[in-house]
């Protein structure tokens, strides 16, 4: 007859791999959570990333001047056939009307700062395709006076800035004049940009959170500026 003796040590022995097997199946199944949770982070992440992606890509379009439906397109259409367009951007963001003067002739209208006479979109999104903090590109925004027949009378300006894990990134179509000459011109073209809603503007601008813009042909008017036949043409402006 064979007889198994489990002696003291061996007792204590088989008790600590029984303790071992358990310790290390609970640092499987905490090594397995933490793996888990962090594809998890990684990969809502990357989702979050490239839905901002798409959204940065959708807003680039809307204020491409090469897109024939983009806003400074459809300003220049109205202001050349007259007609009224709404133009619908269907990103959370807020617009700010940088208008001209009340006078045609002030210089307040007439200035080219990189302010005056804008229409500005701005939106907080995780992605961006605009180098932080460099200010706005191209830096031609309130350049100056352009020329007729080459130049356009619009001009786009982007920028990004850091916004905690988030950046803001805003949209600035810029409406200049156009001369004939830049040395000695005598006749020059602008393109006015003028609230349609005077219940939301302020003192010197007018800001909305709304989805929808609403661009409409105002009035015509030549004046004389320093011997500069000026034709100026009000875009009348409204957000919806």
């Amino acid at each position: 007859m064979e007889i198994t003796l489990i002696t003291k040590k061996n007792k204590i022995f088989s008790m600590g791999k029984a303790q071992a097997d358990i310790v290390s199946s609970v640092l499987i199944v905490i090594i397995s959570l933490s793996l888990v949770a962090s594809a998890y982070t990684w990969g809502m992440y990357l989702i979050e990333k490239r839905k901002s992606t798409t959204i940065v890509e959708r807003v680039e379009k809307y204020f491409d001047r090469s897109n024939p439906n983009s806003i400074a397109s459809r300003i220049e259409d109205v202001a050349v056939s007259g007609a009224e367009v709404v133009f619908n951007l269907d990103v959370d963001g807020i617009w700010v009307l940088n208008p001209c003067s009340d006078s045609a002739i002030s210089s307040g209208c007439i200035g080219n700062d990189d302010r005056n006479n804008t229409i500005m979109f701005a939106f907080n999104t995780k992605a961006t395709d605009v180098k932080p903090g460099a200010g706005w590109i191209p830096n031609i925004c309130g350049s100056g006076i352009g020329l007729l027949g080459k130049d356009a009378p619009s001009v786009v300006c982007k920028r990004s800035d850091v916004s905690g894990d988030s950046y803001n990134v805003t949209y600035q179509i810029w409406l200049r004049e156009l001369d004939d000459s830049l040395s000695n011109p005598t006749t020059g073209i602008k393109y006015l940009l003028i609230p349609d809603q005077k219940e939301r503007c302020k003192s010197t601008y007018c800001i909305s959170a709304g989805k929808s813009v609403k661009l409409s042909k105002g009035s015509m008017t030549q004046t004389n500026v320093n011997g500069k036949n000026l034709i100026t043409t009000e875009i009348k402006v409204l957000f919806v």
